[in-house]
């Protein structure tokens, strides 16, 4: 019996290597899945990654689009609050990005005020960064953070620089039975970076807008928006638009009128908001400050004088006349004026207007004169044509004096005026003055430092082209994107 069991068949043996099969080829098995997992999971990240690179790409291309409609309320990050989700299931992905503006290239990055870069800013460039993330499903765990960055330049569209009716740099008076007319419905805008102050009848087709300083209506009519910062105050006043103090009060008397609604910083006194949803005070974070405005710049210099020169002007550099500014206007009557092409005059001398005459011009006439004494007229002197219209410059060049000055300026006195066929640009660096029965205008004044109107002054706002403004002083209207470079870089 022992040599019996010693000597025993291989009977079940194949069940010990099916097991042993089987064993194998669920381990097989195992590794297959677990690598078919593990490829999957790879493949899993290696796309999300992938998508999270091209959602901050995306969240660049967003940003160029936002700078570009923005107008001039750059914006500082995109989305303008949270995030951008970019549906790609199963893996939603969140895009922020943010943007610093620069000055100057390398420069100390521009602040930003809630959200957007500050009116009155002038970027030339900007860095833009992208970051995009995609979580897991359940929202935590984030399996793929990829950021993008740009550097890319800002180039301003820019307007005229010569857009306003009247602008004062420093200040606005305007009193007794003075109007401006508009010359499309209500655009014969009143612009200062001081305070505007309106009394005795007077009547304005545009806006009256202060930035920097305060607006004073008394017996005023305007056509459009009472917009300052320090404060509004009115009374037998009539405003067709709105009226907002970005940083100040607004108080108005009861027989003032107002159109729009009342937005201020602060207190609002006025009857009139009894009114449901006419007057919203204490409104610091919602106040919107106009737009500020650099005064134009247009120099006496031989650069400013080639512009003229390129849009057809003959340019005379007259000196001779100088013994009395009173013989040098006689001189432009009988010379130059009577000139049927484009005359630009550059004068040293100071230049006078002056006993009853109407002087005709035969062509667009420019005066560039930078005399002590500046440019005046008086005793009823009045422009006109020989023939069509024509564009009649008095300019005192920006490079003639320091502001804010009082001279050389350009002043008028008893009853100036020109007719219909004459459109009139009045610029100086220095004080504006309009007095006395200066009748029917049409064209703008500018000054870079105070205008005065009084006693029937009456403008009908029409603008005349102009050349050789220095492109730095001219406001931005809007930016456009010239992109530098655009590339991934490591997660910040």
């Amino acid at each position: 019996m022992p040599w019996k069991r010693l000597c025993r068949t291989d009977q079940g043996s194949t069940l010990v290597i099916a097991v042993m099969v089987m064993a194998i080829a669920a381990g097989l098995s195992l590794t297959i899945v677990s690598l078919a997992v593990s490829q999957n999971r790879s493949s899993g990240v290696d796309r999300q990654r992938t998508i999270a690179v091209d959602a901050a790409e995306g969240g660049i291309d967003a940003t160029y689009a936002a700078i570009q409609s923005s107008a001039l309320s750059l914006p500082c990050s995109w989305p303008p609050s949270g995030t951008g989700d970019m549906k790609a299931f199963p893996d939603p992905t969140r895009v922020v990005a943010t943007v610093q503006y620069y000055a100057v290239a390398g420069g100390t990055a521009l602040s930003c005020v809630g959200g957007v870069l500050p009116a009155g800013s002038r970027p030339t460039s900007a860095l833009i960064t992208s970051t995009a993330t995609t979580p897991t499903l359940a929202g935590n765990a984030t399996r793929g953070v990829r950021t993008m960055q740009a550097s890319v330049n800002l180039v301003p569209i820019t307007g005229a620089g010569f857009s306003k009716a009247i602008f004062g740099e420093q200040s606005i008076t305007a009193s007794n039975q003075s109007q401006v007319s508009g010359s499309l419905g209500a655009n014969a805008n009143l612009y200062t970076n001081g305070d505007l102050i309106c009394s005795n009848n007077q009547s304005y087709q545009g806006s009256v807008i202060a930035p920097s300083g305060s607006i004073s209506l008394d017996g005023c009519s305007i056509g459009g928006d009472a917009w300052s910062r320090d404060g509004v105050t009115g009374s037998n006043a009539t405003i067709a638009g709105k009226v907002i103090s970005s940083a100040g009060t607004i108080s108005l008397s009861g027989n003032t009128s107002v159109g729009g609604t009342l937005l201020a910083a602060g207190a609002i006194s006025w009857p009139g908001c009894s009114t449901a949803n006419k007057c919203f005070a204490n409104q610091a974070a919602g106040a919107p400050p106009a737009a500020y405005e650099q005064f134009p710049v247009l120099r006496g210099d031989a650069a400013t004088l080639q512009a003229w020169t390129d849009a057809g002007y003959t340019v005379y550099n007259d000196n001779t006349h100088c013994p009395t500014p009173a013989v040098f206007g006689d001189w432009i009557e009988t010379h130059y004026a009577p000139m049927t092409g484009k005359t630009l005059v550059r004068t040293t001398c100071s230049v006078q207007f002056q006993n009853t005459r109407t002087i005709s011009f035969a062509g667009d006439f420019a005066l560039f004169a930078s005399g002590s004494a500046g440019i005046s007229t008086s005793n009823q002197v009045t422009f006109d044509s020989t023939g069509g219209n024509r564009n009649i410059y008095l300019v005192v060049p920006y490079d003639a004096a320091t502001r804010p000055c009082v001279s050389p300026g350009i002043s008028t006195d008893n009853n100036f005026g020109s007719t219909g066929a004459i459109t009139l640009l009045v610029y100086s660096p220095c004080n504006v003055t309009y007095s006395n029965n200066s009748g029917s205008n049409q064209g703008q004044l500018y000054s870079g430092s105070t205008i005065q109107v009084n006693n029937n002054f009456s403008l009908t706002y029409a603008q005349s082209p102009v050349f050789g403004v220095d492109p730095t002083s001219v406001p931005a209207l809007s930016y456009t994107v010239d992109i530098l470079y655009k590339r991934e870089i490591r997660n910040p």
